[in-house]
């Protein structure tokens, strides 16, 4: 204890570290607040009363989850995951709880593993990415509703744990059989999954990994989706897929940069943003168009720090950046963002599936890791951002408190509409 207490001490003695920890601390008050104004719409409500009858004796145990966009049902672990939720927990508000909480959990654990493994001089780059995620908009509403999406985080860091250390055997059977349940959970997670493994097979990584273990994992994580198996075996060729002309739409893109930078209120709030949101605050009823003011600079910012990185990359020499910092080609954080940020679309496109913007929540918390990549080294800036995307985050909040949802927008109302 004495050991941990020093290097807590130390490690707060850096302006840095005081500023990533306040944000860190914020963000996880936010995803607590106000727990029944969760959204509660068709999917919410289905997986409530879906779990609940099946604990209750209503209803027999469901082999298969909902059905999705594509056309035919998810597996079952999409909603197993929340039948062991409703066991915990009595009513919604409970259940959303333990969402909340687990979202947390993963942000800790994130933070855990990068101060003991990620090499120092990279720290803050990563540690930067978690006060971001800690604080986005999108990142602290996909944590605190019932929907499959919002319990990936922490899946994703088992996911991510069994890759890092993929040379071992539990490593390999840990990534194996992540790797399979986390696409049971959401399809999104198939798609993760195939990324990290052609990023590793494409590279000298491969000899690294202990693949019969990592088979072996996978196998294991086949089994609870025989069922969803059998099921598509007779549907897929009958499933829905979008048009070709919208598949090419670089959504994926889009998402990464609007949702990592804040910028994707429009999300849930659709033509309420430009009609009211954009004006808030309001003081003695008069607007301030603050929320306009704050998107404006995340924009500008993000298009600052895309062009300022595109200028460092043409004028450095090859593999070098103007830091002392080692170059990305030449760190454990380039694996995550060229599997997110290139093979997974790909993925996605060949398969014709449409990205809307929760399917990125399997890349928690890379996208926003890969914001404080491209501001690093620039502490000021980096603390602007959060502070931006920490009253964006705000204002959405008291909005959907206020209004007990958002009426008009995708959000619709929450269940403290229906539940005053």
């Amino acid at each position: 204890m004495p050991s941990l207490l020093h290097r807590l001490r130390r490690a707060f003695r850096d302006p840095q570290n005081r500023w990533i920890a306040l944000f860190i601390l914020l963000g996880c008050g936010l995803r607590l607040i106000w727990a029944e104004d969760m959204k509660w719409k068709a999917d919410e409500i289905w997986m409530y009363t879906t779990a609940s009858g099946v604990i209750e004796g209503r209803i027999a145990w469901p082999w298969l989850g909902m059905g999705n966009g594509v056309g035919f049902p998810n597996p079952g672990l999409s909603v197993w995951s929340f039948i062991g939720l409703r066991w915990l927990a009595t009513d919604p508000i409970e259940m959303v709880r333990w969402v909340q909480v687990s979202n947390i959990v993963a942000i800790t654990l994130f933070i855990g593993f990068i101060r003991r493994y990620i090499p120092k001089p990279t720290q803050p780059i990563w540690l930067w990415g978690i006060a971001i995620a800690s604080v986005n908009p999108l990142a602290v509403h996909f944590s605190r509703a019932l929907w499959a999406q919002d319990i990936l985080p922490i899946v994703g860091f088992l996911l991510f744990v069994g890759h890092w250390w993929r040379g071992t055997r539990w490593g390999a059977l840990l990534w194996g059989l992540i790797g399979t349940l986390i696409g049971q959970i959401h399809m999104s997670g198939f798609f993760w999954q195939g990324s990290l493994v052609l990023w590793v097979i494409s590279g000298r990584q491969r000899r690294l990994t202990r693949w019969g273990w990592w088979v072996s994992g996978t196998a294991l994580g086949l089994v609870p989706m025989l069922p969803w198996i059998s099921k598509i075996a007779t549907q897929a060729a009958t499933s829905s897929r979008p048009s070709w002309a919208e598949i090419l739409t670089p959504n994926f893109h889009l998402h990464w940069l609007l949702t990592s930078w804040g910028l994707n209120l429009e999300y849930e709030f659709g033509g309420v943003l430009w009609r009211s949101l954009l004006l808030m605050p309001t003081i003695a009823g008069r607007p301030t168009f603050g929320v306009a003011a704050l998107l404006l600079f995340l924009a500008v910012s993000a298009i600052g720090a895309i062009v300022l990185y595109a200028k460092q990359r043409r004028n450095e020499p090859p593999l070098t950046v103007p830091t002392a910092l080692p170059p990305i080609e030449q760190t454990p954080l380039n694996h995550y963002l060229w599997a997110g940020g290139v093979i997974m679309p790909i993925l996605l496109l060949l398969a014709r599936v449409r990205v809307p913007a929760h399917y990125l929540t399997i890349l928690f918390p890379f996208t926003y890791i890969w914001v404080a990549w491209l501001l690093r080294g620039k502490p000021r800036w980096l603390i602007s951002i959060c502070i931006a995307q920490l009253l964006l985050t705000t204002i959405f909040l008291s909005y959907v408190h206020i209004h007990s949802g958002i009426p008009g927008g995708n959000y619709g109302f929450a269940y403290s509409h229906y539940h005053p």
